[in-house]
């Protein structure tokens, strides 16, 4: 079963593999090649409360996540993008679906200035 939750830093080294494997690299932006750039980057996306970043997880086994960036609810404005690191999950996760679960949240809470509430 697939389910939808928050990261945290201990799912870093998954991330960094998937930076790494050539094949998953065809599809996503290369920028994360080391543990230390992950942090860096997790530190970034969730220090802001503009952001989103959810783990998608088979069982305890992390194999993708949701991010969204920006997200400006009184504009309507922001990026969402998913990414499935795991290549034997290809084609039997529904990104809709987890688009609709990491996001539906962000939705209905925001502060005055628009921003999501998480």
């Amino acid at each position: 079963m697939v389910v939808v939750r928050d990261m945290t830093e201990n799912d870093l080294e998954a991330v960094v593999l998937w930076r790494n494997d050539l094949e998953v690299n065809q599809y996503i932006s290369n920028r994360i090649k080391t543990v230390d750039e992950a942090v860096q980057w997790f530190r970034r996306v969730k220090g802001n409360p503009a952001n989103l970043l959810q783990g998608i997880y088979e069982g305890d086994d992390l194999i993708g996540y949701c991010i969204a960036e920006g997200v400006d609810l009184i504009n309507l404005k922001g990026e969402i993008g998913i990414i499935i690191g795991k290549p034997h999950c290809w084609g039997t996760v529904s990104a809709a679906k987890c688009l609709k679960v990491c996001f539906g949240a962000v939705s209905n809470s925001s502060d005055s200035t628009g921003s999501p509430r998480l």
